[in-house]
């Protein structure tokens, strides 16, 4: 129980208005395990007007409870009992009407000032565009509004704070459930009370945070139906998550699946605690469209002492499931709603995760391997787990059930150590794909980087790390030239054990081969040389005839990596490469249609949003939330709008529109006619000579933008005009740079 002075005023009629002030007694509805958050809510005290619907004050008093949903999309309950009695005396009167929809609608089309041709709602989104697009802080937000206000007429309406502008557009209620647990055995609790199994008095818990993303991913899905629906119709240029042969098993009409990503993130030095959020995508967009940060949804986050289990991550996302395929989400095709349901695809994250998820033991321990029945083998002369390269046993849905009934923690049945409920909603072990950015980039490349460099290693004939070398490799990396596409170019041989996951990426596939033809020795070179055209080829699968290749050139790496390099290399990184990737890519497509890279990238931008130590969970869903929130209502000013100012503007921000236009050319533009050579190109008859064309120095073209070698503003570092193309007659392939791109009418 807690007493609150709170002012309200209640509108009535055009002739009659009540003010009351009152020591009102609130109490909390007990609701079952779950807790609705009120995380930065501003509280009854600043609202000036308390607008009730339609109900008589009768009605009204006779209910137990009243829910009382403010803008921002956070829920209050009050218990009506305690507030009868501390208003029933001064409130002996009827409500006849209030309207507060059409004091809010009336509000987003006033502009911020007299004279202005922008409405509040579109500076609002201006504000929080600006605020998402470069990150900024609490504080830093503050401040901008503050400099805003003050370069505007001191009569202008923009919202004074952030949480008034969010308010403005939040629409839906998003019920975020808090769980829980405690900090030693992780049983569930009930908030304030003790463990009893514990019996152990605790003054913080272990927390769980969800919310029921029925909304957003209904908003997500309407935003890109069209792109579903020609996507998953169409051909593509290489072979995605939907072309594999699990998705075509599992896939089923009406019926969206979606990918559910996972891991751990340090979220400071300074704070130990375990972070990990839950985000989900989903499999029918298109890659670029599913690896955006806008179109991963945040539905629960875990903050705790220990790492969680399986079933505290999962069981929230089992029960929404179930309550979104009641009635399915609607999407709207040629201007009728179609009913959808959802299931789990599978679950992309790192191999620690894996044993995690799946209730097994770890990654390195006997019968570690979530994919076969590989017992491994403890190497006391290395002092690490080594895999055999004999062939095992697969493992299969039905095997890992019976092994989860048999299996415990103390006493696993081959590795399983018992059910979990996420084997309910999906296929172990066919959906947990492999993920390559752990797998490869950060693990047999990083391997070999060590291998190479490490001065450990300087007696073997396949170190390259002596100081003459090493000057040697980098005088020849800055004569690279990199497309503006390529993050973390910036190469320092002398660094490479801090090089991130994309640094590692970009160095095997695209310059190790040319760059260290002439250094390492040609049965090294070879072998490195095998692993990278196999990875080359699955990474980005264009037939299926290269999967035979790429089979073939991996067991020629696997049998002479451990001739070359030893048998300490035996890894669970090496045992996965050469046993299960092929048959990875055959169930779900290319590499890069699942991966983490996109996930990792999500997981550090909300990160990187948080502000404080605490309700760290809830700021993290709570960023995602607005973001969603933002991105809706940006959609709606482009189509509404008559600014085109005020478009143009969103455009620069967001960049949402690029993933449905078409290709076209980026300004400036320059116009000139048609030449005698680019006539005969185009097959125009003479008399068009004088055709006037469009001339551009930038393209954009399926979500990329081309540069012509006359664009100079990347640097003389970039090399965004080399492309590769294939020859019309013959399909040969062939490269050459760009001059300049023209569009010609008609």
């Amino acid at each position: 129980m807690y007493s609150k002075k709170t002012k309200v005023t209640l509108d009535l009629s055009n002739e009659t208005r009540f003010t009351t002030k009152r020591n009102l007694r609130c109490k909390k509805t007990p609701i079952p395990q779950n807790r609705l958050i009120k995380n930065k809510i501003d509280f009854i005290d600043n609202i000036q007007t308390l607008v009730i619907p339609q109900p008589t004050i009768a009605d009204v008093l006779n209910t137990n409870v009243i829910e009382i949903e403010d803008q921002s999309n956070h829920v209050l309950n009050y218990n009506q009992n305690d507030m009868n009695n501390a208003m029933i005396n001064d409130l002996s009167f009827e409500l006849d009407r209030v309207n507060l929809n059409e004091k809010i609608n009336n509000d987003k089309k006033e502009n911020i000032f007299e004279g202005s041709n922008i409405s509040i709602n579109e500076a609002s989104l201006l504000i929080l565009s600006f605020i998402q697009k470069y990150n900024l802080s609490e504080n830093a937000q503050n401040d901008l509004i503050k400099l805003i206000k003050c370069l505007l007429p001191s009569s202008n309406k923009v919202p004074k704070t952030i949480n008034k502008m969010y308010k403005t557009f939040s629409k839906k209620k998003t019920v975020l459930i808090e769980k829980y647990f405690c900090k030693i055995c992780q049983n569930e609790l009930e908030s304030g009370k003790n463990c009893p199994k514990c019996n152990i008095v605790q003054k913080t818990y272990d927390i769980f945070l969800s919310i029921n993303f029925k909304n957003q991913l209904e908003n997500l899905v309407n935003e890109f139906s069209e792109e579903i629906e020609t996507y998953t119709t169409s051909e593509r240029h290489y072979i995605d998550i939907i072309d594999g042969d699990f998705y075509k098993k599992k896939s089923e009409p009406n019926i969206l699946n979606i990918l559910v990503y996972t891991d751990g993130i340090q979220i400071a030095k300074s704070i130990i605690k375990q972070f990990w959020p839950v985000i989900i995508g989903i499999c029918e967009l298109p890659l670029k469209i599913r690896d955006s940060i806008k179109n991963k949804l945040v539905i629960g986050v875990w903050h705790g002492k220990l790492k969680p289990k399986s079933d505290i991550l999962f069981q929230f996302l089992k029960d929404e499931i179930e309550k979104i395929n009641e009635n399915g989400i609607f999407i709207k095709k040629d201007g009728k709603n179609t009913s959808y349901k959802i299931q789990v695809y599978g679950i992309i994250c790192d191999s620690p995760a894996k044993s995690l998820v799946m209730n097994t033991t770890h990654f390195n321990g006997y019968f570690g391997c979530p994919y076969c029945l590989n017992p491994g083998s403890y190497n006391h002369l290395y002092r690490k787990m080594t895999f055999s390269q004999k062939d095992f046993e697969l493992r299969t849905k039905e095997s890992f059930e019976n092994y989860s009934m048999e299996g415990t923690d103390k006493i696993p049945r081959y590795g399983v150590k018992g059910n979990v409920i996420i084997s309910s909603l999906i296929d172990f072990t066919n959906g947990l794909p492999l993920d390559y950015m752990h797998l490869l980039c950060l693990g047999i490349f990083k391997r070999i980087l060590n291998l190479w460099f490490d001065s450990s290693n300087h007696q073997f004939e396949f170190y390259i790390g002596k100081p003459k070398t090493k000057r040697k490799i980098q005088n020849e990396l800055k004569k690279f030239k990199f497309p503006h596409t390529l993050s973390r170019i910036d190469f320092e041989i002398e660094n490479y054990n801090t090089w991130k996951a994309t640094e590692i990426r970009t160095f095997f596939l695209y310059i190790c081969i040319p760059l260290l033809k002439n250094i390492l020795k040609p049965k090294y070179f070879w072998n490195i040389a095998c692993l990278i055209f196999a990875v080359k080829m699955l990474h980005q699968l264009r037939d299926r005839v290269d999967l035979r290749k790429a089979e073939d050139l991996i067991k020629v790496f696997s049998k002479w990596f451990i001739t070359y390099y030893g048998e300490d290399n035996l890894t669970f990184t090496f045992h996965c490469i050469s046993k299960h990737l092929v048959d990875d890519v055959k169930l779900h497509g290319s590499l890069i249609s699942h991966s983490m890279f996109s996930a990792e990238s999500s997981l550090g931008y909300f990160r990187r949003s948080l502000n404080g130590t605490r309700g760290l969970s809830a700021q993290y869903i709570r960023h995602s939330i607005e973001r969603s929130i933002v991105t809706n209502e940006v959609k709606q000013i482009e189509m509404n709008s008559d600014n085109s100012h005020v478009k143009d503007i969103f455009n620069y921000f967001s960049k949402s529109n690029f993933f449905h236009e078409k290709t076209r050319l980026l300004e400036p533009f320059n116009t000139r006619n048609l030449n005698n050579f680019e006539a005969k190109e185009f097959n125009i008859a003479e008399n068009g000579y004088n055709l006037s064309v469009k001339i551009s120095h930038r393209l954009y073209h399926d979500s990329t933008i081309f540069h012509s070698i006359s664009y100079r503003k990347l640097g003389e570092k970039k090399g965004s005009y080399f492309v590769s193309y294939l020859e019309k007659n013959t399909d040969e392939l062939m490269f050459g740079q760009i001059d300049y791109f023209l569009e010609v009418e008609g």
